[in-house]
């Protein structure tokens, strides 16, 4: 069993198409109380898409979604702000699901912080980065008519740089605000977005896409205690990185949007988050990571024996919440 003062939190990214037509169960199989999805996940407007939240909201006793640029272009009719609205009325009515765009929520004596966290474009623009291309915005348009008089018209067209870069900003200082209020509480702190807040964080796949380095941050400055653990949704695969300098976790399980999930997914990948110790566990698997406070973990993967975790877990028993 799970001991109360531990939050055993499942997370998974990448299967907005996906999640279309194949069933929730091949996709994520329920082994903890929470799912946390990170970014390209739920189509809203479709039918699959409000059977994929109705199965989340089912199996778990909190489904956490940070949106990712899938979300933000849903629908290519709208404008992202209406198809971010379209999320947020679709899970209105599941009372325990919370969409996570700049907001933090309390879940016992974690905070959990999610946003976007947009990249800043790098050699690209909005027009031809892929994450970007599809994302709308209504923009007043000032345009003379055939009697010269000035007419505005409101169009629906391509987000700009400008606009990108202003959402990059203010998700970057979303969490530093949040690490700064963090102090007066000492509160532990679990941060979630879709792009990668450092370049460590993404796969050796994912350092080969020139659309993925396109969209990475590098928020090495922000990471500091308490923050725990950063959990991002970009790329495909999965990936666990403990920087040393800093004490902070990372990983991500990117399933990837094809008919079969990428190398290093895992359905069933959750992290506990306790007290003194974080620990990273494929179920079924043997543990890959331990990380306690004033340790340094050995990465390379000094392994405990193998377990039955049906025998020390049961999915409906609660947190410590």
């Amino acid at each position: 069993m799970v001991p109360k003062s531990v939050m055993r939190i499942q997370f998974a990214s990448q299967f907005f198409h996906s999640s279309q037509s194949t069933p929730f169960g091949r996709l994520i199989k329920p082994v903890a109380p929470t799912l946390f999805l990170l970014g390209n996940t739920v189509n809203a407007w479709t039918l699959g898409g409000r059977e994929f939240l109705r199965a989340a909201a089912g199996s778990f006793d909190d489904v956490y979604i940070v949106p990712g640029p899938a979300e933000y272009a849903a629908s290519r009719n709208e404008c992202w702000r209406i198809n971010l609205r379209r999320l947020v009325d679709a899970t209105a009515a599941y009372p325990n699901i919370h969409i996570l765009c700049q907001k933090t929520v309390v879940a016992g004596s974690v905070k959990l912080a999610g946003a976007t966290l947009w990249g800043p474009l790098s050699t690209y623009n909005a027009r031809s980065h892929p994450d970007t291309a599809w994302v709308r915005e209504r923009a007043l348009v000032d345009s003379v008519g055939e009697d010269e008089e000035v007419n505005s018209h409101l169009l629906l067209q391509t987000i700009h740089d400008d606009a990108i870069r202003n959402l990059c900003r203010s998700d970057r200082n979303y969490f530093n605000e949040q690490l700064l209020s963090a102090f007066k509480d000492n509160g532990r702190y679990v941060f979630g977005s879709y792009y990668a807040p450092y370049y460590e964080c993404l796969t050796g796949e994912d350092m080969k896409s020139r659309e993925v380095l396109g969209m990475t941050n590098d928020y090495r400055f922000i990471f500091r205690k308490p923050l725990r653990l950063w959990l991002c949704g970009v790329g495909v695969g999965g990936k666990n990185y403990y920087d040393r300098d800093t004490g902070v976790l990372f990983a991500k399980n990117a399933r990837g949007d094809g008919a079969e999930a990428a190398a290093g997914y895992s359905p069933e990948m959750f992290m506990d988050v306790g007290t003194s110790e974080i620990a990273v566990v494929r179920r079924g698997e043997r543990a890959l990571e331990l990380v306690r406070d004033g340790a340094v973990p050995e990465l390379s993967a000094e392994t405990t024996p193998e377990r039955d975790l049906d025998d020390e877990f049961d999915p409906r028993a609660q947190p410590g919440h």
